[in-house]
């Protein structure tokens, strides 16, 4: 319980550290930790919660959708299901506890919001054991000012050469033959701004009933030359393929 608590602190400090450096912009960064003492043949029924966007953060609708579907689509993941754990969105669960109830839950949010909530309360360990949730923690583009720069570069110069040869008959004549001399060249780059992309995920996985931290993991990542809903999807494919290596580790399902 001792090596619980202190893993469970670890965690929530890395977090705090974590907010605390992002808004909307952050360095490369990946980790990933998870809780060694938690009996991981526990895991059987995940919910996915839709992706939270961090404050300060600001989606065209077209991009909010497209993340939504990258988060979205570990449920899909053929890795995970051959596994034997259970993926289930919000409306999946939702489904389960209207058949359970005989109600239309989505209605019953709609005219009874505090009804709704005790209901989905008692009702959800029947059907969920963890919830895996993602947190979109950067997405933007800075502006980066580059100071003027000078160095020597290597310039190869095509030059005429001239050679004098006398044949078997002792007849004089020239060959000409061209030759590439390399020439140390200076070159100024003038100073200027480059924009730099970065998007980021965090995500978490944890017990429904206790409340304790599973698993999580961080992926920052920041690039000149890539746009930042492809960088988002291959985060979230990266975060699919080591969630599926985590999972990995439970006793295999006869």
């Amino acid at each position: 319980m001792h090596k619980i608590r202190i893993n469970n602190i670890f965690l929530v400090l890395l977090f705090i550290l974590f907010t605390l450096s992002n808004i909307t912009y952050a360095e490369e960064r990946k980790d990933e930790w998870q809780n060694k003492e938690y009996d991981k043949e526990n895991i059987k029924r995940i919910l996915i919660k839709p992706v939270i966007i961090s404050d300060g953060i600001k989606l065209e609708y077209f991009d909010e959708m497209r993340i939504r579907e990258y988060c979205e689509q570990i449920k899909n993941n053929k890795k995970i299901n051959e596994i034997g754990v259970k993926l289930l969105s919000e409306d999946d669960l939702l489904g389960k506890i209207s058949g359970v109830v005989n109600e239309d839950l989505k209605e019953v949010a709609k005219s009874d919001p505090q009804r709704y909530q005790r209901i989905m309360d008692m009702n959800a360990d029947k059907f969920i054991d963890q919830v895996l949730e993602y947190n979109l923690v950067s997405y933007g583009t800075e502006q980066i000012y580059v100071p003027e720069q000078w160095h020597e570069e290597i310039e190869y110069v095509e030059t005429v050469v001239t050679k004098t040869k006398i044949d078997n008959k002792n007849n004089i004549r020239e060959e000409k033959t061209v030759v590439q001399i390399p020439v140390k060249r200076l070159k100024v780059i003038p100073e200027h701004y480059k924009n730099i992309a970065n998007t980021g995920f965090k995500t978490l996985l944890t017990d429904y009933k206790t409340k304790e931290n599973i698993w999580m993991i961080l992926d920052m990542r920041e690039s000149e030359y890539k746009g930042l809903l492809p960088m988002s999807e291959r985060i979230c494919e990266r975060i699919e393929d080591k969630f599926a290596d985590f999972l990995e580790q439970k006793k295999p399902q006869k």
